[in-house]
């Protein structure tokens, strides 16, 4: 994956890209989202060269899990690993999920419920 328009970028997303330590992006869980989750593919053009094979998601309480990232074509998706990640935070459709990326392949994921807008609870009780 190639970073395609990236002479487009203003001042500002070059900078945010290339130099925040931190970076993140949301996704509402889709209806598909069982086996693997398509990253938004802005965060993908612009972290491509910068992320692992393997990825690590951290639910709020510590808990983590190690997932595949695999690009295909011009999508990138967590594979490998996410279908434990979903049984284990009781995903749901259209819960709402912020991955915070800093590095290291380690993903931060706070889970919300779509429908109160709250964090789901029972994130925080996961063994």
């Amino acid at each position: 994956m190639e970073e395609e328009g990236s002479e487009n970028l203003s001042w500002q997303e070059r900078i945010y890209w290339s130099h925040f330590q931190t970076t993140q992006f949301c996704q509402i869980l889709p209806r598909d989202f069982n086996h693997h989750l398509v990253i938004p593919k802005k965060f993908a053009r612009n972290m491509w060269h910068k992320l692992p094979r393997k990825a690590l998601l951290k639910s709020p309480n510590g808990a983590t899990w190690k997932v595949e990232l695999k690009g295909d074509g011009d999508e990138l998706r967590f594979l490998d690993g996410w279908g434990e990640f979903v049984k284990a935070c009781s995903l749901k459709e259209n819960d709402l999920l912020i991955f915070k990326y800093s590095g290291n392949s380690n993903f931060d994921v706070l889970i919300f419920n779509l429908e109160s807008l709250c964090e789901k609870e029972s994130v925080y009780f996961i063994r």
